[in-house]
């Protein structure tokens, strides 16, 4: 049996800093020996992808922004008489679209059913939806096999999950629906010895990405995590939430472990737009003081803005600037709503009949999908790109101060 695994790349060079998706390696790891598996690296897009006859069963991991060009991979495979498996965050959303482009679904976290998907396959008696009966053991997550990405295409392919989840009901947040409001973590040693094998054998370079949704969300398990790092001489980066600057033991031990850039929703500076989104963690007051905390650890901090919910009007953009500038931060991140399938806000919108592209390749965070209520769409096209013209200045010298202290430049 021919297995092969597609990853979809976005051609932005930016994006491939800053993270390694850790499905298909995950998936490798766990595929028996007898499988002959292949990996494969495809820039979101590109027309000119060889579709290999010489493969039984093609495995891809679905985003919402990838969903159309992922389809239609899957098509042309299917078209030569090829079976073709799909997975990921918008798969298990849409389990019932997906199926239209390919013979069977995972949904959900597919540690668990990758096996039967094999098993079934040689059988000849694959199934539609393979999902597991209950989220998996966490001291049963295997090492990803990062030693199949393409080194070329990354700057880093140091990558690991400490937890999953988050306990938080963000109302534009696919990761509550995916996880189910959960949040696990993984055995400390488990982490530590993972990391350890990847500095033995090459795979630790410059940095590691922890792929975790919220890294700090369990102060205890951080605390004792960063306690272990620190003897490492590692640096990494990973996301949080605003709240662990009221923490200065969690602050002094991140940094300690070698915790170089923060990637924090702060979602909006207006107090009725974060009620909204059911941010309650949130505190405009203190914004000012919380940043400045987490830059005084020694942490390069990146502030993420939502821009375009139902109480902005076009004056978001101005106060949001002005927010920026005044707190000094790093690297700011502004996206324009996306509601994404599944989500409470894509439910609301819906409902009030607000969606007006279907487009998934629309969802990218750029692009206006949805009717805003106190401003024009192209108002609010217009506000998100003059505030990335704006910062260009200040984004551009913080990703060169990342890339500097991981010695990447």
């Amino acid at each position: 049996m021919k297995l092969r695994l597609i990853e979809i790349l976005s051609p932005n060079a930016l994006h491939q800093r800053f993270g390694i998706a850790l499905a298909l390696p995950t998936i490798m790891a766990l595929t028996p020996d007898y499988v002959d598996a292949e990996y494969e690296e495809v820039f979101l897009g590109d027309s000119t992808i060889k579709i290999n006859k010489d493969t039984d069963l093609v495995a891809m991991s679905v985003l919402t922004m990838n969903a159309p060009y992922i389809y239609s991979i899957a098509q042309k495979y299917r078209e030569i008489g090829k079976k073709v498996v799909l997975g990921g965050m918008h798969v298990s959303l849409l389990p019932d679209e997906a199926l239209n482009y390919c013979d069977a679904v995972v949904v959900g976290e597919a540690e668990s059913v990758w096996n039967d998907v094999i098993e079934d396959f040689c059988e000849d008696r694959l199934k539609k939806i393979y999902k597991a009966d209950a989220f998996i053991d966490m001291k049963e997550i295997p090492r990803a096999r990062l030693d199949i990405l393409k080194k070329k295409n990354y700057i880093s392919v140091a990558a690991v999950h400490g937890s999953r989840g988050c306990p938080y009901k963000c109302s534009f947040c696919s990761v509550t629906e995916f996880y189910g409001n959960t949040y696990r973590f993984r055995p400390v040693d488990h982490i530590v010895n993972e990391v350890k094998n990847m500095i033995d054998n090459g795979i630790y370079e410059n940095y590691l990405s922890f792929n975790d949704d919220n890294i700090a969300c369990d102060k205890k398990f951080a605390k004792s995590l960063f306690s272990e790092l620190k003897n490492l001489n590692i640096k990494w980066w990973g996301q949080a939430n605003i709240t662990i600057s009221s923490d200065p033991e969690l602050l002094k031990l991140m940094y300690e472990s070698g915790c170089v850039y923060l990637c924090i929703g702060i979602e909006s500076v207006n107090a009725k737009s974060l009620t909204s989104i059911d941010k309650s963690m949130n505190k405009i007051e203190n914004y000012i003081d919380f940043v400045k905390k987490i830059r005084d650890a020694g942490m390069i901090f990146q502030g993420t803005f939502i821009l375009g919910l139902d109480f902005d009007d076009e004056s978001i953009f101005n106060s949001t600037y002005e927010f920026v500038e005044k707190a000094d931060i790093d690297l700011p991140a502004f996206n324009i709503v996306t509601p994404m399938p599944g989500t409470k806000i894509y439910r609301d919108f819906e409902n009030e009949n607000r969606i007006i592209v279907r487009d998934w390749s629309k969802y990218n965070n750029l692009s206006v999908v949805y009717k805003p209520k106190l401003m024009s769409a192209d108002a609010l096209t217009k506000g998100c790109r003059d505030l990335y013209i704006a910062s260009n200045e200040r984004i551009r010298k913080g990703y060169n101060t990342f890339l500097e202290r991981v010695n990447c430049k």
